[in-house]
């Protein structure tokens, strides 16, 4: 410490060096959330050093970051306690962070704050007992770095002395390069049981260095090429959509009124009888497809390919463009009246500027404070409309529901479903929890949902224009409950059924009641509409990845993503691909096979799918 001869730069390093333990600390909840351990000696060898290299980076970056604006305080007691806060604020980050990585597998980024902040705490939401732990935990961790705090700089003449600080310094960059060299040669390997585990902790961007170890002949030249090739990004490219100009052969006389009802978070379990009465009393006289699939495990894409047909990789070149799809389009053109109403901002995701941009004075914002009582708002306000509409007149209704996705429902509700709380605590669930009295709320909250159908459904029947609607009932997403046994919660996290299977029920006058077995997916739903209900003569190809719901050839994959990674989905294997073409081949339980298994013909008609509607 003797060339800490500043002060005020002891007591940084000082202070920053008890938060690097408290950081070593916390930051087992990583592994400890997530069930993700290192299960090979190199790769246990690697976390060890990495965890020691990385947080003594990020510490001495902090340690610049605090000290150097130190001279500008002319109070010493406020800045010590202004990086008192921030530092324990930051720790706290970290702990939330943890927990999201365990149920999503990643980290807080741009998009997660953004839905946060933008989407006005009604797309994520947290129970109020969760934020009571975060504030408390807040609280008790800026009390105990106050005490420390102020016990360095009481001791710090005599903390000066100690000769422990320089070895530390060489021990933690040692562990630093160390930790950078391994993982730069065995990312050039390929070995996913190492590189993996950078990933699990936050701000990590090990070192590569593929290009080097390819001129020293140290690269697996034949997996370096099949990387390459998973890797292709299209995002930046001009849409060209639809491929043809598309053709009809004829309007309908008397055409059908449509409603979708969609549901956030819906599992394809949920359609049952005493879970949802109303939809499965629907469904007993409607086309039910039993083995139905989203395009995605997040919002914004399986909203995307409901409407689009298109896998979510043209989201982006779609809002950039501000292109419609086809289907909705075609529901303007032909002057359907347009009841759009849904729970949450139509702004984020940009629904307004892709599904909906064609649709004037587009209603884009609930304004009941609850998840629950938007449900309720945007339900009545479809009622209203119907009991409005003009009988000569077809319209078009969507209408997005929440209430699962926030585990909500009226405080004086009829719970069917015993629970000892209405809330939970979101942020402790692992992979030890038990999933009860979870699944329990959710149930209660898919159940007030399936009341506010009912609702629907009896205003469509008192109206008479039950027998003139086509209704669809269905979810973006699933809804996992550690199905797994991997600690996935929630959705977004992973391509397993539990968070991509979701119920289809299609009642649609004229065509009888049945169940469909094959495998389906959101692709195929506005293909359907526009060839069966619309008429299009071009070939699906023109406007669409899907088929006809009721075309009965086999679906051999589905191709699924989100944000940057995609999937092929395939009924006895998943091939999940990364932003960086690192891949994995998992077996339906998302456990690893072996990769030779890896089909790639499959990987290669997705990566045409992804760019087929994009200027070459």
């Amino acid at each position: 410490m003797r060339a800490f001869k500043n002060k005020r730069a002891a007591w940084a390093a000082l202070f920053i060096l008890f938060q690097l333990g408290l950081a070593h600390i916390f930051s087992l909840l990583y592994f400890y959330q997530s069930g993700v351990y290192p299960k090979t000696f190199v790769s246990q060898f690697f976390t060890f050093i990495y965890w020691f290299g990385h947080f003594g980076f990020l510490a001495f970056i902090l340690f610049l970051l605090l000290w150097l604006p130190s001279r500008f305080f002319a109070h010493i007691v406020y800045w010590r306690r202004l990086i008192t806060f921030f530092t324990t604020f930051l720790l706290v980050v970290m702990v939330v962070d943890s927990f999201i990585y365990g149920q999503y597998r990643f980290h807080i980024n741009f998009v997660v704050l953004d839905l946060f902040f933008r989407g006005q705490g009604q797309i994520i939401t947290f129970s109020t007992a969760t934020w009571m732990i975060a504030y408390g935990f807040l609280f008790a961790l800026w009390v105990l770095n106050l005490y420390v705090a102020e016990k360095i700089w009481v001791n710090i003449d005599v903390l000066r002395g100690k000769p422990f600080f320089k070895k530390m310094i060489i021990f933690y960059f040692v562990m630093f390069l160390s930790a950078h060299v391994f993982h730069a040669f065995a990312d050039a390997q390929y070995n996913s049981a190492v590189t993996r585990m950078a990933g699990v902790m936050p701000l990590s961007e090990p070192l590569k260095a593929k290009s080097l170890f390819t001129k020293l002949g140290l690269v697996d030249l034949e997996e370096y090429k099949k990387r390459k090739l998973l890797k292709k990004s299209f995002a930046d490219s001009e849409m060209i959509y639809p491929i043809n100009t598309l053709e009809f052969k004829g309007e309908n006389q008397k055409p059908f009124n449509i409603i979708w009802l969609v549901v956030d978070s819906l599992r394809s379990d949920m359609l049952a009888p005493d879970i949802m009465p109303n939809t499965y009393a629907l469904s007993q006289r409607s086309v039910v497809f039993k083995n139905h699939f989203s395009n995605s495990n997040s919002t914004r894409h399986g909203i995307f390919g409901l409407f689009y047909g298109l896998p979510g990789a043209y989201f982006e070149p779609a809002l950039r463009s501000q292109t419609p799809p086809v289907f909705v389009h075609k529901l303007v053109e032909s002057q359907h009246e347009m009841y759009i109403y849904a729970n949450a901002p139509l702004t984020k995701p940009e629904f307004d500027q892709t599904v909906f941009v064609d649709v004037k004075n587009l209603r884009k914002k609930s304004q009941a404070k609850t998840v629950d009582g938007r449900d309720i708002e945007i339900n009545n306000l479809l009622i209203q409309s119907l009991k409005n509409h003009k009988s000569d007149q077809p319209f078009f209704s969507f209408l997005f529901y929440d209430a699962p996705h926030g585990y909500a429902y009226p405080a004086n509700y009829k719970k069917p479903f015993a629970v000892s709380s209405d809330q939970f605590n979101y942020l402790s669930l692992n992979v030890n929890s038990d999933p009860t009295q979870v699944r329990a709320i959710y149930k209660n909250s898919v159940h007030f949902v399936d009341s506010l159908i009912g609702q629907v459904l009896e205003t469509l029947k008192a109206q008479n224009l039950f027998e003139s609607t086509i209704i669809l009932v269905t979810g973006d997403h699933g809804q996992e409950f550690n199905d797994t046994k991997l600690g996935y919660w929630g959705h977004n996290s992973n391509y397993s059924q539990y968070q991509t299977q979701v119920p289809l029920v299609i009642y649609w006058p004229g065509k009888k009641a049945q169940e469909i077995t094959y495998m389906t997916s959101h692709f195929d739903i506005s293909t359907t509409f526009m060839q069966d209900y619309f008429k299009v003569s071009n070939q699906t190809g023109d406007f669409s990845s899907g088929f006809n719901l009721f075309d009965s050839q086999d679906r051999k994959w589905i191709l699924m993503g989100r944000e940057g990674d995609y999937a092929v989905f395939q009924k006895d294997q998943i091939i999940v691909v990364s932003p960086t073409g690192d891949y994995e081949l998992l077996d339906p339980s998302y456990r690893p096979l072996d990769r030779s298994q890896m089909r790639t013909e499959y990987v290669q008609e997705a990566l045409r799918e992804m760019s087929r509607f994009l200027a070459k």
